[in-house]
């Protein structure tokens, strides 16, 4: 089994107001650079031997400390992009208040596509081409991926099960990380949203 560490990317001026989608130039605010420096010591001994980001700065920014501190090349992958927010993108959330398509898309994950974007089917695809080819790579390895919010959610629920609509109820803070085990048999998820260290969250210390 392959154990990978989904990282979401740290806190940028527009998280919890803004949907950046995939603009460029979004970076890592003070409190986001912090977190990313504090993820080595947070993964303790779960160290990783392959490690991949979205190719948005916020992520590459994220996982650049892990990069350094392992001494690992960092991979950017356009499969753990950011949902294409199409026609929403670099919107405020109080501007999608009264838009009705808005607050059907949040009721209706699985079946609405997001105004010339994606759906969160399309994204579950291509996290999952990602991840079976990490896995064929490396069968028994340790692989860290720095991604997106919403993008690491459709990923878990494919691999548990869950239907798409319940996306909302998973909740994922900047810089967290959630360990999954994927392979041969049943995925297994280890831990969900940690933000303190990996190695106490799966009993190691």
């Amino acid at each position: 089994m392959s154990l990978f560490l989904l990282i979401r990317h740290g806190e940028t001026p527009h998280t919890g107001s803004r949907l950046s989608g995939r603009s460029p130039g979004v970076h890592l605010n003070e409190r986001g650079r912090q977190q990313a420096a504090s993820l080595p010591a947070r993964l303790g001994p779960v160290a990783p031997q392959i490690l991949c980001s979205s190719p948005l700065e916020r992520c590459c920014e994220t996982a650049q400390p892990l990069a350094e501190y392992f001494d690992l090349p960092l991979r950017r992958l356009d499969d753990l992009q950011e949902l294409d927010y199409g026609h929403w993108q670099g919107s405020h959330f109080a501007d999608l208040a009264d838009d009705s398509y808005w607050h059907r898309y949040n009721r209706l994950r699985g079946t609405s596509r997001i105004p010339g974007g994606e759906l969160l089917l399309e994204v579950q695809a291509r996290m999952m081409r990602a991840l079976e080819a990490l896995h064929r790579e490396a069968p028994e390895g340790r692989i860290a991926l720095c991604s997106h919010s919403d993008a690491i959610k459709a990923l878990l629920l494919l691999l548990l099960g869950i239907p798409l609509d319940f996306v909302n109820r998973l909740a994922l803070a900047p810089a967290s990380i959630s360990a999954l085990s994927f392979g041969a048999g049943e995925p297994q998820l280890h831990c969900l949203n940690v933000t303190a260290r990996l190695d106490e969250a799966l009993g190691m210390s």
